[in-house]
């Protein structure tokens, strides 16, 4: 269990840390060097975290469940879940702009998704392929 949630913790601190880095790297292209705006408010720093934590966890299905469709599909539902509760609600947003942002999520989700899933196949393969050869009948591998 300790484990688990040292696990938990770890990726959801890279999690946070990388939401963090993109939104102040965004706001501070927005609004460059102006005083009054682009501020990181600790309140959406709590609400980044939260998200981050959710991510985490919800990441366990893929360690219990490999990656089978309705793992992924599960996941995009519950990470969807997560961002709307602890990124839109949060921020006030509501109608046709909760549902841009909920779009937008889902488009970058699919496209990390398709990258990062593509690459583990791809490592899966090359790993199947150098495994060493066993004999099905006792025989030895002829050298």
């Amino acid at each position: 269990m300790l484990n688990y949630l040292k696990r938990i913790f770890v990726s959801a601190s890279l999690y946070f840390t990388s939401i963090t880095f993109v939104y102040a790297l965004i706001i501070a292209l927005v609004y460059g060097s102006t005083e009054n705006g682009g501020l990181l408010s600790a309140w959406r720093t709590v609400m980044f975290f939260a998200f981050s934590l959710s991510f985490a966890a919800v990441n366990g299905i893929f360690y219990k469940f490999g990656r089978r469709v309705l793992a992924v599909l599960s996941h995009a539902l519950l990470t969807g879940v997560a961002f709307y509760l602890f990124m839109i609600f949060p921020a006030g947003i509501k109608g046709s702009t909760a549902f841009v942002g909920m779009v937008l999520y889902y488009i970058i989700y699919a496209l990390a998704s398709a990258i990062i899933l593509g690459l583990l196949s791809r490592t899966d393969r090359k790993k199947e392929r150098e495994k060493d050869y066993q004999p099905v009948f006792g025989r030895k591998k002829a050298e």
